[in-house]
């Protein structure tokens, strides 16, 4: 079933797929992205069957806030300041996990990926929902990215999910987050998506360590 995000349907139909352990097929403010339940293990059994991905490569998440985010992940000073100014956006930040987390270990084991999505449609989802949700993106691992509508509905993916929310305004997706790193008070710029790195430096201090991956 395809829904649109200003449906008032479509907040009920993924709350009970959520409820119910299914992948949902999102849009989101960056890609599409296939969300489920990221504390239950049957259904981030099904998202990554579905992806084809690799245990040890955990999924990003989706939090509500950066309160939220801070239950889950261990932050430091360069990472609060970077959320505190781009999040909701965005921006990914990998951090390690909080122990103990109610993130199941076989998925998520020493650091995560974490992100305030900039989406009216998620955050009010994960404010009914109560729980943090998978933002990983809407392809088959080791696939190009699925950047348009069109694309999307010609691509076998989308069979596998019994859900979609959509955006009717938008039938393209503007591209993916930026990852940064923030293990020990430094940056390192995993990729750059949609936030520049020149953005990054200008609103991080002068005593933060940054550097770029090879």
């Amino acid at each position: 079933m395809i829904y649109f995000q200003d449906s008032k349907d479509a907040l009920q139909a993924s709350v009970y797929s959520l409820n119910h352990c299914d992948v949902i097929l999102v849009q989101t403010d960056t890609l599409f992205g296939l969300i489920c339940d990221a504390t239950n293990i049957s259904a981030l059994s099904k998202l990554f069957g579905i992806k084809g991905r690799q245990l040890k490569k955990s999924s990003p998440i989706f939090v509500e806030n950066l309160e939220f985010a801070k239950e889950i992940a261990i932050f430091n000073e360069s990472s609060e300041k970077l959320a505190d100014y781009f999040w909701p956006g965005a921006l990914t930040i990998v951090l390690p996990i909080r122990d103990p987390s109610n993130l199941p270990p076989s998925y998520f084991e020493a650091t995560i990926g974490i992100r305030v999505p900039k989406n009216t449609f998620i955050l009010k989802l994960l404010n009914i929902f109560g729980k943090p949700i998978t933002a990983t993106s809407a392809n088959f691992s080791r696939l190009p990215d699925i950047t348009s509508q069109d694309a999307l509905m010609r691509n076998n993916i989308s069979s596998y999910v019994q859900t979609m929310v959509l955006d009717r305004s938008s039938k393209k997706t503007i591209g993916s987050s930026t990852i940064v790193s923030c293990i020990n008070n430094s940056m390192d710029i995993i990729r750059e998506g949609i936030i520049s790195k020149k953005e990054l430096y200008l609103h991080m201090n002068s005593k933060t360590t940054i550097q770029q991956s090879s």
